[in-house]
């Protein structure tokens, strides 16, 4: 296998999850067995586990924009990982998740939407000659005087 080829297939993969409008996009490469510990529901162990935790937030927003900053990239033979900022934009539909949770904004026009910023590492395994994410843990940074979350992103 070609080092460069899986480094930029990741990298592919990466910005293909964080373009996705639709749960079921995002999950192309995730394996069946992933561990994602995320921001808010914790540890989820299986894809169904974790569909069933961010349905509810794909189905809570539309135009979804995520930039990825600062992203690494490293493979060693059939394992990768990648890690990155990740920059979250999104407008809410009426009732979403991220209202309740706070985290919207109001806009001149009157709608909802969410602006926020957090670490990710994702690894991923090569099995039958594909890249799959098996683990995928999320962080924001925290506000070392206050103790809590910088949702915000930082410039």
């Amino acid at each position: 296998m070609n080092q460069n080829n899986d480094i930029e297939e990741i990298r592919k993969i990466e910005y293909a999850m964080a373009s996705a409008q639709t749960l079921d996009d995002c999950l192309q490469c995730w394996h069946k067995d992933v561990v994602q510990i995320d921001i808010m529901p914790g540890a989820l162990v299986g894809i169904e586990a974790v569909r069933k935790s961010l349905a509810p937030q794909f189905d809570g927003c539309e135009n979804i924009r995520c930039d990825i900053n600062d992203l690494k990239i490293v493979v060693e033979g059939n394992m990768a990982y990648a890690h990155s900022t990740m920059v979250f934009t999104a407008n809410g539909k009426a009732g979403g998740p991220y209202g309740n949770a706070g985290l919207f904004e109001a806009k001149s026009d009157g709608a909802d939407s969410v602006h926020m910023s957090w670490r990710q590492t994702d690894i991923y395994r090569r099995e039958d000659g594909r890249w799959q994410l098996v683990h995928q843990h999320s962080s924001f940074p925290i506000d070392k005087s206050s103790g809590k979350a910088i949702i915000a992103p930082q410039s």
